[in-house]
């Protein structure tokens, strides 16, 4: 959110994959450039409940397409990295307090 400027909702994480992918890129490959070996998925946030909740009619599964070329994108680019998905709770648990 911080390199978006976007003050942070319910949905931060998700609507910086759809806003902004440029930045959900260049965070995996900082994670790789400083030595990680493993690129985790940004999934954990997509849910269909917080979509729902929140008003947005999106394609669940062409968010989650998303989240999932960018990781393995940026561990094809760094040559021997794995990706790991992310599951998220069944219901939302984001509290901005």
């Amino acid at each position: 959110m911080k390199r978006s400027g976007d003050t942070p909702t319910a949905l931060w994480s998700t609507m910086v994959m759809i806003e902004y992918p440029e930045l959900v890129d260049q965070v995996h490959a900082e994670y790789f450039r400083v030595g990680a070996t493993i690129a985790t998925t940004n999934t954990y946030p997509v849910l269909q409940d917080r979509l729902d909740t929140n008003g947005y009619d999106l394609d669940i599964r062409r968010l989650w397409d998303a989240a999932i070329k960018s990781a393995r994108n940026a561990a094809q680019a760094n040559g021997h990295s794995r990706v790991a998905g992310s599951i998220g709770p069944l219901i939302a648990t984001y509290r901005p307090d």
